[in-house]
């Protein structure tokens, strides 16, 4: 019986260490928490001091139109321009193709001319050889 009081004994003085060690880190614990929780208290308040510094949902969704509005704006923009230099262009095309049926009806009548002027001047030369081999016969008409 001595040597199961003993052991008690022991068993006893165990758990009262155990116990003593257990509320040691059980203070510890708490206090790491109180640290933790006043962590967390901080960072709240940052968060929502955060929160009021940011722009609201409607001020975003107001942005988000206006840049759509403006993206499609610029787009309409393009296409007018665009649109216009298709005109510019289709005009300078028909002005070319006046400008080239012009030239060629002034080719045409340069054309026409230079053989009228081959036959005047043709006539020219039959009527000057003829004064020159008979001056006193005067002008003749020209045969055709």
């Amino acid at each position: 019986m001595a040597d199961l009081k003993s052991e008690f004994s022991k068993f006893e003085s165990g758990l009262t260490s155990f116990k003593s060690d257990l509320k040691d880190e059980l203070r510890s614990v708490d206090k790491r928490i109180e640290q933790i929780q006043g962590q967390m208290v901080l960072m709240q308040s940052e968060v929502a001091q955060m929160r009021h510094s940011l722009p609201s949902k409607g001020f975003l969704v107001g942005t988000a139109i206006s840049i759509v509005a403006v993206m499609i704006g610029l787009a309409a923009f393009g296409a007018s321009q665009f649109g216009n230099g298709i005109m510019a262009a289709s005009t300078s095309v028909g002005q070319a193709v006046n400008a080239e049926k012009l030239a060629q009806t002034a080719l045409d009548v340069s054309n026409r001319n230079a053989e009228q002027l081959k036959l005047i001047s043709g006539d020219l030369r039959m009527i000057a050889t003829r004064l020159a081999s008979d001056p006193e016969s005067g002008p003749q008409p020209a045969p055709q």
